[in-house]
């Protein structure tokens, strides 16, 4: 009490040397006051390490026990991902040698066996496509076990199953494939489009003529400015119309504008399918041997038959009569 009641008298007496003692009493000045200036420590001659830090590894496999062969799993896989919905897809027939190959693979691992204990005809069928074991090791210098160049040629199946395969899975392919079969991964040419990204294609059918220009879009389909379910009603044409996106399992993905004369229905419906497809074949070149396998990019000649004189139509035949 005494001391609070003589601080403010203290104050007002502003003794010499008073502030400076009372400032140097309170906790931070203390502090401050016992820790060591900055420039005594450059003048004790004491120097700073420079902490060097590690490279990054280049590869996400650097501490793998086998980097080259994991990072060509990692390329592999990825690409598989991307496609993952094609590889879902059931577009290939029971006929097809990859179909009838994966069916059997997948027997054998139902059994809880692997590839080496398949008969020989399966187990050349599997390895036939792609480089051997040997040759691998020397493309890509890695050392491979054969359970996992087994592992590696699984996915390599999964990507040339494929189809139509798509130009990067094409690319990554063909130095994994064996010199006889090179063919099946042939570079692809360029897409033809215009300065607006767009396609241009012509298809006839019956007296109908077709022009189609496509473009990467949303999937909409205009025709003589109405929209294809306004402009065809039945199903049968609209089938008909949107079938080559079907077939290269694009649907969806292009916008199509479309002018058409001539024929009727059926006749029209046809002659822009054919001008769809002659587009996504130069828009999308992988698509062309998909689209030309039933002769999809080809025109069909049939027209209708002509009436014969003496006759009320082409076949038909009047009555005869004997008297």
């Amino acid at each position: 009490m005494l001391l609070a009641a003589a601080l403010p008298a203290l104050g007002r007496a502003r003794r010499p040397g008073m502030d400076l003692a009372l400032r140097l009493a309170s906790p931070a000045v203390r502090t401050l006051s016992t820790t060591t200036p900055r420039l005594s420590i450059v003048d004790s001659g004491l120097k700073t390490r420079k902490v060097q830090l590690r490279e990054r590894p280049v590869s996400a496999t650097y501490f793998t026990g086998n980097v080259g062969y994991n990072d060509l799993l990692v390329g592999v896989n990825a690409l598989v991902h991307r496609h993952i919905h094609a590889l879902n897809h059931p577009v290939l027939s029971d006929t097809d040698a990859t179909t009838r190959l994966m069916f059997e693979l997948d027997k054998l691992k139902q059994q809880g066996l692997s590839v080496k204990d398949a008969p020989k005809e399966i187990y050349k069928q599997f390895t036939e496509p792609f480089l051997d074991r040997k040759e691998l090791g020397i493309r890509y210098d890695l050392k491979l076990r054969e359970g996992q160049y087994h592992n590696l040629l699984m996915r390599l199946h999964w990507l040339l199953s494929l189809d139509p395969k798509p130009a990067e899975v094409r690319t990554y392919l063909r130095p994994f494939m064996a010199r006889s079969m090179d063919k099946t991964v042939a570079a692809i040419p360029e897409a033809e489009l215009d300065d607006e990204g767009r396609t241009y294609a012509l298809g006839r059918r019956k007296e109908a003529q077709a022009r189609v220009w496509l473009v990467e879009g949303e999937g909409h389909i205009i025709i003589n400015g109405r929209s294809l379910a306004d402009y065809f009603v039945g199903a049968v044409p609209r089938e008909a119309v949107i079938h080559p996106f079907e077939k290269t399992r694009s649907l969806g993905q292009y916008n199509v504008w479309c002018k058409v004369r001539g024929s009727g229905t059926t006749g029209q419906s046809e002659a822009i399918a054919l001008a769809i497809a002659r587009a996504l074949a130069r828009h999308t070149p992988e698509f062309k041997e998909t689209l030309a396998a039933d002769n999809g990019l080809k025109r069909d000649p049939r027209m209708v038959e002509r009436k014969k004189t003496g006759q009320p139509k082409a076949r038909k035949k009047y009555t005869w009569v004997k008297r």
